[in-house]
């Protein structure tokens, strides 16, 4: 009986593929055998320490807010300790970096988490695992913690090939990962287990991988005059500036979803709220004024006046009329006007410069028209315009203050009229626009200081944006902006009508 012809061309391909394999692996064994044993094993560390860094680019990347949780990307996890004694916490991250009273330098060294990480354990080709060190300034934070974690986040590691630094120009190392390899010299390798049991420096005076903190060094395996291997280290690097940039297109995304929900929420209010008869709205609530009895202020769609002297006392809703007397719904047809919260300003409120997290610090400023995206939750809200208000921003946006670095402009309402010119072209119909910087090259913000209200940020837009066009935003005020040139690490987003989208540049 005769094969039908397809089945026959399945066979052919499924036998060709074989015999592919069978000469491929031939091939291979052939090639290894002909091969020093010590440089196969060499190229598989460096393959398990490849491996690593992208667990830990997948891991810090996909993190975010659940529940109470403020997980942020950017963050790194901390070392295992190489110690540790419990059966299912071998291979788990220490908790804040501190663990059996090892803190600081010390406790930011360790095995490489692969518990934590969710992967099998990775061995160098010597079956060795793998050590790990991570930078202050990325290390997994905890909720409220003065330090934070975010664009303006600057890399501190130092990394040497031999007497030249690798990590200049802001290419500081955010982690690195080491290969340990076979014992050299003294190196015994019994428990308690040290980093210097494992890791070595190539002369005795510079940098060792065994120093907590580094400076640490990279090295082809070095042997002296006897034949003997005196550094065998082999070493992987995540930069400060790779992990910030490889975040940004996400916190574009996030930053386009609030803007969207805000506008939704302004045009929700518009179509039902918008019929409160003939009565204008009369000034909005203002928590930095005192109001005294009969001031009246709008709040939630309604005018409200106030019953005695207060400040800082939200007018609150028909429900509750303590401190307030509701007078009703007023019209709120001004809101077609405005489409997005408005920005805060750096340069003159110096609570936007800090990392204090406490309640309405860094709000919009009505009528500005170019500063940065506002950190008071309220501004994202809308609490003082909209009676039901729009939903916040993510808790890992909060909690580390990514918005202070965003270069953030509109244009609504009755003074931020004047049309965007991008590229020396006039386009009426963006009514917002975004900025995100890239990574630093030089510190512009400390995020390391306590306490929080002292980590101050440079007001100076030529560390954040590297368009010239684009450095003079927060003070010429001018709407005149460029597309990020082809040079230029930054990321520009324009909106209408509450949908946002990157701006590319033709290069």
């Amino acid at each position: 009986m005769n094969m039908p012809l397809a089945r026959q061309s399945g066979a052919t391909l499924l036998i060709l593929m074989l015999v592919m394999m069978t000469v491929f692996a031939t091939l291979l064994v052939s090639n290894l055998r002909g091969r020093n044993p010590e440089d196969i094993r060499r190229e598989q560390s460096a393959a398990a320490i490849e491996k690593a860094r992208q667990a830990l680019l997948v891991w810090s990347l996909s993190r975010t807010s659940s529940g109470s949780s403020v997980d942020s990307p950017v963050e790194l996890p901390c070392p295992a300790d190489p110690n540790e004694a419990a059966l299912n916490s071998i291979g788990v991250s220490r908790s804040s970096c501190n663990s059996a009273g090892v803190t600081g330098p010390a406790a930011r060294t360790g095995w490489l988490p692969w518990k934590t990480l969710g992967i099998p354990k990775l061995v160098d080709g010597y079956g060795e695992p793998l050590w790990y060190s991570v930078d202050l300034g990325f290390v997994a934070r905890t909720k409220d913690e003065s330090r934070k974690v975010n664009g303006d986040s600057f890399a501190a590691l130092k990394v040497y090939s031999g007497t030249n630094e690798l990590t200049l120009n802001g290419q500081g190392a955010a982690a690195v990962i080491f290969a340990a390899g076979p014992p050299v010299d003294v190196q015994t390798r019994a428990s308690p287990l040290a980093a210097a049991q494992y890791l070595e420096g190539l002369t005795v005076s510079g940098p060792s991988n065994a120093t907590h903190g580094g400076p640490y060094v990279t090295s082809e395996l070095k042997k002296n005059s006897a034949g003997e291997t005196i550094f065998n280290d082999q070493l992987g690097v995540i930069t400060g500036r790779s992990l910030i940039d490889a975040a940004r297109t996400r916190l574009g995304s996030e930053i386009a979803k609030k803007m969207l929900a805000y506008y939704q929420a302004v045009q929700a209010e518009i179509v039902s709220g918008g019929g409160g008869g003939g009565v204008a709205c009369v000034a909005p609530w203002d928590a930095n004024v005192t109001y005294q009895k009969n001031d009246v202020a709008s709040y939630a769609g309604h005018n409200w006046s106030a019953k005695n002297k207060n400040s800082n006392n939200t007018p609150p809703p028909p429900s509750n009329k303590a401190g307030w007397k509701d007078d009703g719904a007023c019209n709120l047809a001004s809101l077609v006007q405005i489409t997005a919260p408005y920005p805060a300003n750096l340069l003159t409120d110096t609570a936007c410069q800090n990392n204090s997290l406490a309640l309405g610090i860094c709000p919009s400023q009505e009528n500005l028209c170019a500063g940065i995206l506002p950190r008071a939750a309220d501004s994202w809200t809308g609490a003082t315009l909209l009676s039901t208000p729009a939903s916040n921003k993510p808790l890992w946006f909060q909690q580390n203050i990514w918005h202070r670095g965003v270069v953030y402009a509109v244009k609504q309402g009755l003074v931020c009229t004047t049309p965007f010119i991008i590229d020396g072209v006039t386009d009426a119909t963006i009514d917002a626009l975004y900025i995100i910087p890239g990574a630093a090259r030089t510190r512009r913000a400390n995020n390391l200081l306590t306490p929080d209200t002292v980590a101050m940020a440079s007001t100076n837009l030529a560390l954040y944006l590297d368009d010239a066009e684009n450095q003079d935003a927060w003070t010429a005020d001018n709407y005149r902006y460029v597309t990020p040139s082809c040079t230029s690490n930054d990321l520009m987003y324009t909106c209408s009508k509450g949908i946002c989208n990157k701006r590319k540049s033709a290069c």
